[in-house]
């Protein structure tokens, strides 16, 4: 669909397609999404440490998306004082967002955002770079490379329903280190991309990384919400978001540094496609590291149970 909307109303238009989308959301969860509003008991919202958090993300994704003006390194050196004073208001306040000392002794749940941090951070490289290696590199139109990247969306949606069942009956943390690996081959594949290289390589590694992530997202996911206590559910839920987004963000920082070093400012035409291709390779390389350090992660977060209400 992206590919469609560029070539036919411009690449703008794919920034507008989700709007009408998100807005029919709001629309079926107002209407057809019924349940109850549960709140600890005895417990207020911690505004100062939510606007604080709010006010960190902000400026880490807005130095990030920046990389590497001037600006955008302030932003950033701002965004750790925000979360330095996050933190600090974390430890001393009756209620906090989130208890960080629990959270720290809570290996399977902190080491689930890692892994989830890392592999997020592996990925969008790949959804980016691999499209414009088929569009200008291998002259592909935008649908053209639009349909073959969807192999890895495919792949993925049928394997993580049958791996979040197998995470049901099975050690979760271990599915999900076998997807880390498998993601990790599939970029090994990928360490070959050249000028001249089959198509049906690429497919194959498109595969293969969409079994890893549908066999990595689901038990990630349900090893960390089974790390914790009932009543932190929500917040816990809200962390593995954040970490996705966050994983995102930092595929997109070593993306843009690298596309600042080999190629800068200049318009990607014919004498740009070796730097192009060496952003790619190098990206790739970055992509599988984060790949093994997950698959690490993944496999030292070891076994808890559920944190009482009180520590989470």
């Amino acid at each position: 669909i992206g590919g469609w909307l560029t070539e036919t109303f411009g690449w703008r238009s794919v920034f507008f397609f989700p709007v009408p989308l998100a807005l029919l959301g709001i629309v079926l969860l107002v209407i057809k999404l019924k349940g109850e509003w549960r709140g600890a008991a005895g417990q207020k919202l911690d505004w100062v440490g939510t606007l604080l958090f709010a006010a960190w993300s902000l400026a880490l994704f807005l130095g990030i998306s920046g990389l590497p003006s001037p600006t955008a390194i302030a932003t950033l050196v701002a965004a750790f004082v925000l979360l330095g004073l996050f933190v600090k208001h974390q430890e001393v306040t009756e209620f906090p967002l989130i208890r960080l000392s629990a959270l720290a002794g809570n290996l399977v749940f902190s080491r689930s955002l890692l892994a989830s941090v890392l592999m997020y951070g592996a990925n969008y490289p790949l959804i980016f770079l691999l499209s414009l290696y088929l569009q200008f590199v291998r002259g592909m139109t935008a649908i053209e490379a639009g349909k073959l990247m969807l192999l890895q969306a495919l792949t993925m949606a049928i394997v993580a329903p049958i791996a979040g069942r197998l995470s049901d009956r099975h050690h979760a943390p271990l599915i999900a280190s076998g997807g880390c690996i498998v993601v990790a081959i599939g970029f090994g594949i990928l360490q070959w991309l050249s000028f001249d290289t089959p198509v049906y390589v690429v497919c194959i590694a498109l595969v293969v990384l969409g079994i890893g992530h549908g066999l990595f997202s689901t038990p990630n996911n349900s090893a960390a919400m089974g790390a914790v206590a009932e009543e932190r559910l929500g917040i816990a839920s809200s962390l593995l978001s954040l970490s996705r987004v966050i994983g995102n963000m930092l595929g997109t920082a070593v993306l843009l540094l690298l596309m600042a070093l080999y190629i800068g400012a200049e318009q990607i035409e014919v004498e740009q496609y070796p730097a192009l291709l060496s952003v790619i390779k190098v990206s790739l390389v970055c992509s599988l590291l984060f790949s093994i350090v997950g698959a690490v992660c993944s496999l030292a977060r070891g076994k808890s149970v559920p944190a009482s209400p009180d520590s989470s």
